[in-house]
Formats: C-alpha cells, structure tokens, sequence
C-alpha cells in the first residue's frame, strides 16, 4: 500500500519530466517539421505587415486543421480555460472526495479509518482549488488582464508592433490603408473599432466602400512585433495543469500486476491514499447495498479521471496543429518557455 506521506516538493519529479518532455517534443518537433516544410508561412502572413510578399510564396495547407476557423480551434482552444475548469471541478467532485456516498461519519477511531478511505490525501482538495486559482490567476494576467492590457498584448507593444484595422475583414483584398493605417494603440487593448468618424483620414473612396459590407466599422488588430503564441501557452498551461491534478490517480489506472514496476517513475509518496477505482467491474454477489454504491463511485471515478485523460489528449493534439501551422517558430517556443515559468509557479503534488 502507498504511503500517506506528503510528496516532496521538488518540481521536476519522475513524472514531471514525462509531462514536460512530452509537450516539448510536440511544439519543438512540430516547430521544425513546419519550419522545414513552411507549413507555417501562411497562417504568419495573415498578421505580418508584409503579408502581401508572404501570401505570394505562402499557401494555406489541404488540411482544416490548419484554418483557423476549424471546430478545434473555436471550439476547444479559444474555450481553454473553460474546458480546462470543467475538468477540474470534475475531478475534484469525485476523485478527491470520499469513495463512499455521504454519510454521517463516527467519531473516534471511526472516523479515523473512514477519513482513511478517502481517494485523496486530507487537504488534498484544498490544495488542488490552491492550484486551480493559482492556475487561473497566470492564465489571466497573460491572456486578459496585467494591471491593464494583458502581458501577451504589451510585450506584442513592447516589441515594436502597431495598432492598425484589420483589411482582411473587408473582403477586398488590395485596399491599402494611407500611411499604413497605424493608429492608436488603445484600439487595440480596449477592441474598439475604428469608424470613418474616429479616423476619417483613413477611409479614402474604396476603404468607405469596402466598409459599408461591416457596417462602416474595422476591427484594430496589432501587427509586427513579437507574437508569443497564446495558443502554444495555454494548451501547456492547461495540459500540465490537468496532468498534476491526475498523477496520484494514474498508477491506479494500471493493473495490479504493473503497479510495483510503476514505483520506480511514480514515487509512491505521490500516489492517493487508496484505488479510487477499485471493484468498478461490479459488485459481488450478495453485496449489501453500501458495498453497491462504492462500486457506482469508483465507475463515477473511472469516468471522471478517462474524461480528464480525454480532454489532455484533446489540447496534445491542438498543441501539435499549433506548432506544425501557426505562429512564427520563435514566437511557439517562448509560448512553451512561458508556459512552463508559469506551470513552475503553480504547487505541485497532493
């Protein structure tokens, strides 16, 4: 039986260098694989101020993964961290809660051993709501707000970028903006949109023409500047995230028979207290009716820790089509060094 002893708390245990080797394969790999074949170029014309010499050499690849309009990316990696909460509040409603229903439980030494049959460590889910606001606060202060603007948008600003409309809303590609359009970077932080009224120097004749399609309004967007992969950030983010709320519930996910050559990469000191899935096949014949709803728990745990696993493999897959089409090869590796500085950040264990 694993021990009830306090994880150490050093970062880069065993499994931690599973996760962190896992998600730096896919973005370096991915990184040069689309280097060497330019499967990014197309993607990075669309916000480079020298899109037009870009698209001339550059063509989207015969697949939707790499549009950015595909069901993944509207729907999982703009949705991230909604998903990545769903998740969470899934597993800390089941497998860091007690294995038996709620019940009203003995005092003394009873309670004791039921506090024993706990999935988890006590305090385990206080920890893990510790990590999950920790979590959400990094997330935040890069991708929404950093004392204003959020950190992705002012190092975009720091970097030399500039605030100007967006003409690929138009749909009339070859409308150039007079004097490059730039305008003021506030448009940008806020999402405010420029109008005839706000800048009518930069509608000339068929800019007012093309405007009238959007209802006279352009959306600002920056361009230039370095673009650290948000996508890259917060799929790391989010993976290693749910991969740490997981780790004392997956030696349980293997047989038996498996688990004392899993000790050797999974330290026993950061195993849960008990199977949190044990008896899911079913309950014995003549079970009494408690002995029952253990066994619902532990199919309810088993559902809970495959549809966490589900979602990692999910935002795995999205991190590899970011890093084989999007983003500049430079800007998805500080999207993964930044990732990590912030997974560093977060309590590890219990």
């Amino acid at each position: 039986m694993p021990t009830a002893t306090a994880p150490h708390a050093c970062l880069l245990r065993p499994p931690h260098q599973l996760y962190i080797g896992l998600v730096a394969v896919l973005v370096l790999g991915g990184t040069l694989y689309s280097a060497w074949h330019g499967l990014h170029l197309y993607n990075v014309s669309l916000s480079s101020p020298t899109s037009a010499a870009l698209i001339g050499a550059a063509r989207l690849p015969n697949t939707r993964l790499a549009d950015r309009r595909n069901l993944l990316n509207t729907l999982v990696i703009k949705r991230a961290w909604a998903w990545t909460t769903a998740a969470w509040l899934v597993q800390a409603a089941t497998l860091r809660g007690p294995l038996a229903p709620a019940q009203q439980q003995p005092e003394g030494k009873g309670k004791q051993r039921a506090d024993a049959q706990q999935g988890a460590r006590p305090g385990a889910l206080a920890k893990s709501a510790v990590r999950y606001a920790v979590a959400t606060a990094l997330w935040g202060l890069f991708a929404a707000w950093f004392f204003g603007p959020p950190l992705m948008e002012r190092v975009l600003y720091w970097t030399g970028a500039q605030c100007i409309p967006d003409m690929h809303s138009l749909g009339g590609p070859g409308i150039v903006l007079p004097n490059g359009g730039a305008i003021d970077p506030s448009f940008c932080y806020a999402r405010k949109p420029v109008t005839v009224a706000s800048h009518p120097q930069l509608f000339n004749t068929a800019t007012v023409l093309a405007a009238q399609g959007t209802g006279g309004k352009l959306k600002a967007r920056f361009r230039g500047g370095h673009d650290i992969s948000g996508h890259t950030y917060i799929l790391v983010l989010s993976a290693l995230f749910l991969l740490e709320e997981l780790t004392p519930f997956l030696p349980y996910l293997a047989p038996a028979s498996m688990r004392d050559s899993l000790a050797s990469f999974f330290p026993r000191a950061l195993w849960a207290a008990r199977d949190p899935f044990a008896g899911w096949t079913g309950p014995r014949q003549g079970a009494t009716q408690s002995e029952r709803a253990a066994v619902n728990r532990a199919r309810l745990n088993l559902a809970a820790a495959v549809s966490v696993l589900a979602l990692v493999a999910v935002e795995l897959f999205c991190l590899a089509c970011t890093a084989l089409f999007f983003h500049t090869p430079l800007e998805k590796v500080t999207g993964l060094l930044v990732a990590l500085g912030a997974w560093a950040v977060m309590p590890h264990g219990g």
